[in-house]
């Protein structure tokens, strides 16, 4: 998993993680969606980002 990560995604997935990522750039996530790294989730209320569980020790380290 981590090959597919730029310098600045964990950054990026942290910060939109819950949200419905209008925040993020359009290019990150287009092809963070693709890689599987970011997981979009239908709610009740909506559509939300969340990383892909295999980048939660990730994702601890820092």
């Amino acid at each position: 998993m981590r090959r597919g990560l730029l310098p600045q995604d964990l950054k990026l997935i942290v910060g939109v993680a819950g949200t419905q990522g209008f925040e993020l750039p359009i290019d990150a996530k287009v092809r963070l969606l693709a890689h599987g790294l970011l997981l979009e989730r239908q709610t009740p209320r909506s559509v939300v980002l969340q990383p892909h569980p295999l980048l939660r020790p990730l994702l601890s380290e820092g």
